[in-house]
């Protein structure tokens, strides 16, 4: 049911152009606004990313200079984990690419399908941003207990990120030829 919502609601904002191509090419305005929507929720999900990484990488600063030898090891195993999960979101295909160089069509809902994928990945960030913005409270609090559980969290649901992103990836290259 999700998936025709999507469908609804992308339809709803086209344009007069892509209805007119929906209507001559059999969906494709669709596809091709799916497509867009797609790239632009990556690019916004690697600036997310991004934001993050920088705030760490100031805190981690804060650790360096607080002396906490066995939290710098664990800050710099994060700030490597943002490092790869931000180059797999940002040199990912655009559009669904692989979907789409497979052999016969790609149906609407398919597409409406991955956007389930990115709509959960929104919610890990929105996740990550909360337990990162713990683990800074705490290394400013000076609480170093706090600080690691946070840094574990943060490792953790990092992994999350990244092991969410390897599915999607996979789901979506299953029919490639």
């Amino acid at each position: 049911m999700s998936e025709k919502n999507t469908i609804r609601e992308v339809k709803a904002k086209q344009g007069l152009l892509s209805k007119i191509e929906d209507i001559l090419f059999f969906g494709k305005g669709t596809r091709e606004d799916l497509k867009e929507f797609d790239k632009q929720l990556r690019e916004d999900y690697h600036n997310v990313l991004r934001g993050q990484r920088r705030d760490w990488e100031n805190t981690y600063l804060q650790v360096l200079d607080a002396g906490q030898p066995l939290l710098n090891r664990r800050f710099k195993s994060v700030l490597l984990s943002y490092d790869r999960v931000m180059a797999q979101i940002n040199r990912a295909s655009y559009g669904y690419a692989p979907m789409f160089n497979r052999r016969g069509g790609i149906g609407q809902t398919e597409l409406a399908r991955a956007f389930g994928y990115d709509k959960q990945l929104g919610g890990q960030l929105t996740q990550l941003g909360e337990t990162a913005k713990k683990a800074t409270d705490a290394v400013e609090a000076r609480d170093w207990t706090t600080a690691s559980t946070a840094v574990a969290e943060v490792k953790a649901k990092l992994d999350d990120v990244e092991s969410q992103w390897k599915e999607r990836e996979k789901a979506f290259r299953a029919g490639e030829e």
